[in-house]
């Protein structure tokens, strides 16, 4: 994660973060913040229409007020 921000612009640098992100999703099928994390790369590398499901993942796995409004407001700024 930490990599990918370093050059956001970068569309190859996301997608190849990106790629090694999703081999941790068996491990993390259930882990809110990886959704966030996900949908925040998919944001970047404008794939809009996958990180609404995503963010409705992320939105599912927490109880937390906070994060709910953070993902929520995150999702109603895609257009």
């Amino acid at each position: 994660i930490a990599i990918s921000m370093f050059d956001q612009a970068d569309i190859q640098l996301q997608l190849e973060m990106y790629k090694q992100l999703l081999e941790l999703e068996f491990d993390l099928e259930n882990y809110q913040p990886y959704f966030a994390v996900k949908a925040d790369f998919l944001i970047r590398t404008k794939q809009i229409k996958k990180a609404r499901g995503v963010l409705h993942q992320a939105i599912s796995l927490t109880n937390n007020k906070i994060e709910i409004n953070y993902l929520t407001n995150k999702l109603n700024q895609l257009k």
